[in-house]
C-alpha cells in the first residue's frame, strides 16, 4: 500500500510539473455535481437483512368441491407456501424466519400461515450524492486537472475524494468533446470486512484510466472512470469490477495566450493576453 501511495504522488508532481513549460492554455473551473456507479456483480457488497411478510396455506390439497376463492372467503390464503413445514421449522431455528400458523376447521385440515422471512441481501448503494470542485488548464495537447468532491461511496457512507489528471483529446462532435486519460489521488472511503460484514473508514490510494465528456453549449459534462477488480496481498481493494460516473458544470472559463516571447541577453520580454468567455 505504501508503494501504490508514493507512486500516485509521483504521477500527480509528474503532471504539475510538466504543465509549468506549456504557456498557452484556458483555465476551467467546474462544479462536480450527483455521481452513481455501477458494480459488476455482487461480490463485496454490504450485507444488509431485509423482511418479506407472507400469507400461505401448507399444502396444494383442498376440499373435494373446494376453490382457491371458497377458502379466500373462509379467511385462508389461496397461495401455497413454498416451503414445506419441516423447512420453515429449520429456517424459523435458524433465526430467519418467524411464522405462525392457524388450523381451519379440523376436519378440513388446512393450516393458514403468516411469516416473516429474514433474507440477507448483499447491496451497493449506486446513487451517490456528491458535490466538489475541478480546477483544469486546456492546453492544445492535453488537459490538466485538480479536484476534490465530498460523495456518498458505494456503502452510503460519507466519504471525501481527492486527485490530479491528465488527459486528451480523442474526438470532437459538433459541440462535444471527449478526452481520456488517467486520474490518481487519495479517496478517505468505508472499507468492508468481508469476513465480519463490517464498515471501517480508511485512505485508499488510486490510479484509475477516465475519460470526460463536456458539452461547449450549455457547459454540461460527465466524468467518468473505471475501477478494474484488484487484489493487493491476498486481499480485495477492488472486490468487483466499477464504473463511476460524475456529473460536472463549467462555472468560469478564462483564456490565456501568449503572443510574443523574445530572450534578450539574459532578459526575457513577452507579451500576454488573456481573455474570458
Amino acid at each position: 500500500m505504501k508503494k501504490l501511495t508514493q507512486l500516485v504522488a509521483g504521477i500527480s508532481l509528474i503532471l504539475a510539473a510538466s504543465s509549468a513549460f506549456s504557456q498557452e492554455y484556458t483555465e476551467e473551473w467546474r462544479v462536480l455535481g450527483p455521481a452513481f456507479s455501477k458494480h459488476m456483480s455482487k461480490s463485496g457488497a454490504l450485507i444488509t437483512h431485509r423482511a418479506s411478510n407472507y400469507d400461505c396455506r401448507i399444502g396444494s390439497w383442498m376440499p373435494p368441491g373446494q376453490t382457491a376463492s371458497d377458502l379466500e372467503k373462509l379467511g385462508i390464503p389461496s397461495q401455497v407456501c413454498s416451503l414445506t413445514s419441516h423447512d420453515m421449522q429449520s429456517e424459523h431455528d435458524a433465526g430467519r424466519l418467524d411464522w405462525k400458523c392457524d388450523f381451519f376447521v379440523k376436519e378440513i385440515g388446512i393450516a393458514s400461515c403468516k411469516f416473516t422471512k429474514i433474507e440477507d441481501v448483499p447491496t451497493w448503494s449506486q446513487n451517490n450524492p456528491a458535490l466538489g470542485l475541478q480546477y483544469s488548464r486546456r492546453y492544445g495537447t492535453h488537459t490538466d486537472q485538480v479536484f476534490g468532491t465530498f460523495v456518498k461511496d458505494s456503502y452510503g457512507t460519507s466519504s471525501f475524494m481527492a486527485g490530479a489528471g491528465r488527459l486528451w483529446p480523442v474526438a470532437s462532435i459538433s459541440t462535444f468533446s471527449v478526452d481520456a486519460g488517467i486520474i490518481g489521488g487519495a479517496w478517505y472511503r468505508s472499507v468492508l470486512n468481508i469476513e465480519k460484514n463490517t464498515l471501517s473508514n480508511r485512505l485508499v490510494p488510486y490510479v484509475l484510466p477516465a475519460l470526460s465528456i463536456t458539452e461547449s453549449r450549455t457547459g454540461l459534462g460527465i466524468n467518468v472512470a473505471f475501477a478494474p477488480k484488484t487484489r493487493y496481498k491476498g486481499k480485495h481493494v477492488v472486490p468487483t469490477n466499477t464504473f463511476m460516473f460524475q456529473t460536472t458544470y463549467l462555472i468560469t472559463s478564462k483564456k490565456h495566450a501568449t503572443l510574443l516571447s523574445v530572450d534578450v541577453g539574459t532578459e526575457k520580454l513577452g507579451a500576454s493576453v488573456s481573455t474570458s468567455f
